[in-house]
Formats: structure tokens, C-alpha cells, sequence
């Protein structure tokens, strides 16, 4: 057989058995045909892709620059085969300075088709929870993604941000979390979603008056506003909230409380089935702040990448300066989070409003392995009153609460917090049903998943600056 028969011969079997997945025999019918043309660029690029598919990415890098030191290469073949090993085998530093070498739109073009590649190469990292090669990866991020692929490098930031933070370095994750809202933001400017954030709550056939207050604190910082409530609710609360979006729940909670309170996972479909990008949940008697602004703007910013979860401050009275009052730790009352996450955290069977639900929530959005941001700044007011539950109540949905973590407890952990909460199910599996109605138990588990929640949650600064600390240069460049 001729030479050129025998290399269209390998050529056909390598194709085939990289489709059947045996890279190893394609590797071995590449490397024949370079024994029969040892100067051909083509073929060693060839080599590097089948040596990518097998995820050998330095053998991809090496056949790479092999190829590039023959004079018959292609440089943006040879480039686009670097920067594809460099970017998922997480030597960014090559794919950087391959990128720079190249002319702007061609480095665009390829920045563009392979950012997927940085981003699945970043997840992997953090799965793994390879934190030191995380950061490693990131600081030589090419910085041509910026332009050529902002929503890539928003995501990239946020992930990196959760890796600096389990490394203990909490101010370059806040530095990075602001990156990421600047690109966020850039994005939402001509984004289809382009739409206000929608705040879903369930209205209160009584003490209308802290309620409108509410309301109108919420639309004042741009917020859509709607009510899911029972149809017989509905017709009580329209004559005083007139101009209400208001929603007829399928179903509700008045044969575990006597009263029609609505389910949180049907709150949560409602947001799923909405065209914004941001929404959020929140106590229909949560009054933000006059200078809420700055806060709320940027826990909105962050709500692309982590759901945010906020405590309230118990003031006498609505006009009091909430800058002298106590953050109320043991509960949250207002809930920022991507839209199109909602369907995903759904599951849990709470009950808006009653026990325990404010706790599940960020819970349940840690587990499923989003990351999640609590803000304590005294923005959101909550005028004190009586409380309407009774420990059956608090027992009751403990309970339901419980279920659902002794289900996590035969689930596959995503990371070291879904194992704990996993331990956690398998402890109140052998503890019973006695136990988990007593008292101090509950008190008990309260204060465990608070803290469980707290020690992952990602920390919050309304007033940082993007551009500042230790990631930035004179130039306020990463």
C-alpha cells in the first residue's frame, strides 16, 4: 500500500474511533500517520485534540507547540488548540498569553467560543473543592473575556469569589462579588429580562395600614409588588390594596392553622413563571428604610449569582432611626434571588408565614449548592405586635422541616455543607418522633441550622468599593 493510502487509511480510523470514544487507539493511528509526515503541523494539531479528548491537557499543550514550531502551521488553528487544553486543564496563564498574541478580533472570537470551557474548568474546581487550584487558575484569567464575554466572566467571578472565601480571604471575595454586580449590571442593560424585580408576599386581612406602608417602601425602590392569596382573601383585601397584582392560590393551610396561609413553593412557581430577572419573597409587613437604597441595590446585584436572605429590625414604631435598634437574628424576612433558580429550590412543603419557613429557605438554596449572602444592615423595619403562633404550630412544622432534612440524609452530597446537613438528617432519623415534638429539641435544631447556615453564608458590605483592595491594580484592572 502507498504511503498516501495507507495515512487516508489512518486518517478514516482515527475519525471512527473518536467517535466510538477509544481515544487511545486514535492516539496510536495519529501517531502512525506522523511517522509517515513528520513535518506535517496538521496532524500534531490533530494529535492535541484526540490527547484533549482523553483530558490530557498537557500532552494537548505539548502537540500544540510541536505544531507551532513547524513552518507549515496554522497559528489560529494552533492558538484555538491551546487556549481549549490550557483553559479546561486550568493553566490560564497559557491560555492568557495565547489570547494576547493573537489580533483583538480573533482573540474576541475565540475568547467567546471557548469561555464555557474556563467556567466548566472553574465549577470542577470548586466541586472538588480544589480551592488553592482555583485561585491559581483565576489570577491569570484572560483578561479578553471582559469584553468579549462578560456573562462568562461575571460567572467566573462569582465562583472564584466562594473559592478566595473558603480560603479565608474574605476581602478579595467581596472584591471579586463586585465584580461580578459591575458585570451584572452592564449585562442588564440590554438584557430581554430588562424588567423590575418582582416582590412576591401574601397580604394580611388586617393591620392594612404598616401593610401599604410596606408596599409603597418596596415599589419606591423599583420593585413590582404582587399578592398570592386565597380567593376568599382576595375579595377582603382588593377594596384596600386596589392597584395590587393579586394571585388566587390553588391551595392552602387552613386545615393545619385555621387560617388560609399560602405554601411557599407555589410563591416560588409564581416567580419561576415571571420574566424578570430578580425576584424575591418577602413579610408583607416588612417596611424598608428611607435609606435603603444603597443596600438593597446591591444585594439585587448579587442576587444573580446567590440567593440573599435579610433579618428585619423590631422597632415600637415605623418613624424610629433603625440605625439605633437590634438586627433581630433569629429569623429572616426578605428573600433576592434569580428567577429562573426558583423551580429548583421549590420542594420543601412550608407554609409562608408560619414557623420555620424563613430558615428553610436559605437552607434549602445552600444544599442544592448555591451559594447564599445574609444582610444584617438595619434597612428593613418591622413594627412590633403580638404573636399569633402556639407551640403545636412551631411543633408541627418542625416537624415537616425535619422530614425534609432526614431526606437529605440518603441523598448524594454536593459539597462539605450538603454532607453536614445529610449528618444532620441521619441524627434526627434515630431521634423519632417523641423528640422531635419536644420543646427544647426544637429550640435546639433552630439554633443548629441557623448557625449551619450562617457559617456558609458569604458576607455582605453595602458601602465596599468594586475597585479598591488587594485584586486591584492603579489601573483598576483585576
Amino acid at each position: 500500500m502507498s504511503s498516501p493510502g495507507k495515512l487516508t487509511d489512518l486518517i478514516i480510523g482515527i475519525g471512527a474511533a473518536r467517535a466510538e470514544g477509544r481515544y487511545h487507539e486514535a492516539e496510536r493511528f495519529c501517531r502512525d500517520a506522523i511517522n509517515l509526515e513528520p513535518k506535517n503541523a496538521t496532524l500534531r494539531v490533530l494529535l492535541g485534540w484526540i490527547a484533549l479528548d482523553r483530558k490530557g491537557y498537557d500532552d494537548a499543550i505539548l502537540a500544540a507547540r510541536q505544531a507551532g514550531d513547524m513552518a507549515d502551521h496554522d497559528a489560529v488553528a494552533v492558538a484555538r488548540l491551546l487556549v481549549y487544553a490550557a483553559a479546561a486543564g486550568g493553566d490560564w496563564a497559557i491560555a492568557d498569553a495565547t489570547l494576547s498574541a493573537l489580533d483583538d478580533a480573533t482573540a474576541r472570537a475565540l475568547a467567546v467560543e471557548t469561555g464555557p470551557i474556563f467556567l466548566a474548568c472553574l465549577q470542577e474546581f470548586r466541586r472538588n473543592e480544589a480551592w488553592e487550584g482555583a485561585v491559581r487558575s483565576f489570577s491569570h484569567v484572560p483578561h479578553v473575556l471582559d469584553v468579549a464575554a462578560p456573562n462568562v466572566m461575571r460567572d467566573l467571578c462569582a465562583i472564584a469569589s466562594t473559592c478566595y472565601l473558603a480560603l479565608g480571604r474574605a476581602e478579595a471575595a467581596i472584591a471579586l462579588f463586585g465584580r461580578a454586580a459591575m458585570l451584572e449590571s452592564a449585562e442588564l442593560e440590554v438584557s430581554r429580562e430588562d424588567r423590575p424585580p418582582l416582590l412576591v408576599t401574601s397580604l394580611m386581612p388586617a393591620r392594612f395600614e404598616v401593610q401599604k406602608a410596606a408596599v409603597a417602601s418596596w415599589r419606591r425602590l423599583g420593585f413590582n409588588v404582587a399578592s398570592l392569596n386565597s380567593a376568599d382573601e382576595i375579595d377582603t383585601l382588593r377594596s384596600e390594596f386596589p392597584d395590587m397584582t393579586f394571585h388566587t392560590a390553588r391551595r392552602d393551610a387552613k386545615e393545619l392553622f385555621g387560617r388560609p396561609l399560602i405554601y411557599v413553593d407555589e410563591m416560588l412557581e409564581l416567580l419561576s413563571g415571571n420574566a424578570c430577572r430578580i425576584g424575591g419573597i418577602i413579610n408583607s409587613d416588612i417596611v424598608f428604610a428611607a435609606d435603603a437604597e444603597a443596600v438593597v441595590i446591591r444585594a439585587l446585584a448579587l442576587a444573580e449569582h446567590a440567593l440573599i436572605f435579610g433579618n428585619r429590625v423590631n422597632v415600637e414604631r415605623l418613624d424610629v432611626d433603625a440605625a439605633t435598634s437590634e438586627i433581630y437574628l433569629f429569623g429572616y424576612d426578605w428573600f433576592l434571588f434569580r428567577t429562573g433558580r426558583a423551580a429548583q429550590i421549590a420542594g420543601g412543603g412550608m407554609v409562608f408565614g408560619a414557623p420555620w419557613w424563613d430558615l428553610w429557605l436559605p437552607l434549602q438554596a445552600r444544599s442544592l449548592g448555591f451559594d447564599i449572602v445574609n444582610v444584617r444592615e438595619p434597612v428593613a423595619l418591622h413594627e412590633i405586635h403580638a404573636l399569633h403562633w402556639r407551640q403545636h404550630d412551631l411543633e408541627k412544622m418542625g416537624r415537616i422541616l425535619a422530614d425534609t432534612l432526614i431526606a437529605r440524609a440518603t441523598d448524594a452530597a454536593i459539597d462539605s455543607f450538603g454532607d453536614r446537613v445529610a449528618q444532620l438528617g441521619a441524627i434526627l432519623t434515630r431521634a423519632g418522633p417523641e423528640t422531635l415534638a419536644d420543646r427544647f429539641f426544637l429550640d435546639w435544631l433552630a439554633s443548629l441550622l441557623r448557625g449551619l447556615v450562617q457559617l456558609d453564608a458569604i458576607p455582605f458590605t453595602a458601602d465596599a468599593c468594586y475597585r479598591t483592595g488587594p485584586f486591584w491594580n492603579s489601573q483598576g484592572e483585576i
